[in-house]
């Protein structure tokens, strides 16, 4: 088993990641080019990961570039692939913990 790692993927975005795989004694191959998301396992390319580095991205893809993330996950359905989204932590864990009328970054709201 190996986990491809997509040639999107920015130098030293992901240096982390590759370093736990290493780290981990996992097998890893980066410069493979994926239809969508970041990672899979050469195993299973049905199952797809799409990492996120924190809700900022998160909110980004969803709201600024919305029409490029909707095509990626259209790309998934239509392929048949489960793309699971994976966000990591930076400051927050969940929109949740912001205080009761703070915005995402930290104004009060109106």
């Amino acid at each position: 088993m190996k986990i491809l790692v997509d040639s999107r993927e920015k130098a030293g975005k992901n240096e982390h990641v590759l370093k736990y795989f290493r780290d981990n004694k996992i097998a890893y191959e980066t410069g493979i080019a994926l239809n969508v998301g970041d990672y899979c396992i050469d195993e299973n390319p049905k199952l797809v990961i799409d990492r996120k580095m924190g809700l900022n991205e998160v909110y980004c893809n969803v709201i600024q570039f919305h029409e490029r993330f909707k095509r990626e996950c259209l790309r998934a359905i239509e392929q048949g692939i489960e793309l699971i989204i994976l966000v990591g932590k930076k400051r927050l864990s969940a929109l949740t913990m912001l205080p009761s009328g703070q915005t995402r970054d930290g104004n009060a709201g109106t």
